[in-house]
């Protein structure tokens, strides 16, 4: 069950990953709580094979289990760190390209 657990953290950890980076570029209204709840929910169906809209309780209950919290966990934290390495060499490129043009001006 651990290793499983273990597997389980690591795929949804990079899914969120890879996912936060695209939603972050593209739809910055999406919260990151949310996404994460709906990988969680793709995620469980598709392990379980069950149709998440038709068992709507039961992923929930999934959802509450520890393994799924600490992966959310975990995302949120790379998600966090990835975003705001991006953000911070975007603006230190774009403050820097601003510093060369007005010196060299």
């Amino acid at each position: 069950a651990s290793r499983w657990c273990a597997s389980v953290i690591l795929l949804f950890s990079f899914l969120t990953t890879m996912c936060s980076i695209f939603f972050f570029c593209l739809l910055p209204f999406l919260t990151y709580p949310l996404l994460h709840t709906l990988i969680a929910m793709v995620l469980f169906s598709l392990v379980h094979n069950q149709s998440f809209i038709a068992r709507p309780t039961t992923v929930y209950a999934a959802l509450q289990r520890p393994c799924l919290i600490s992966a959310t966990t975990t995302a949120t934290t790379i998600t966090t760190t990835i975003a705001t390495t991006i953000a911070t060499t975007i603006t230190t490129t774009i403050a820097t390209t601003i510093a060369t043009t007005i010196t060299t001006t």
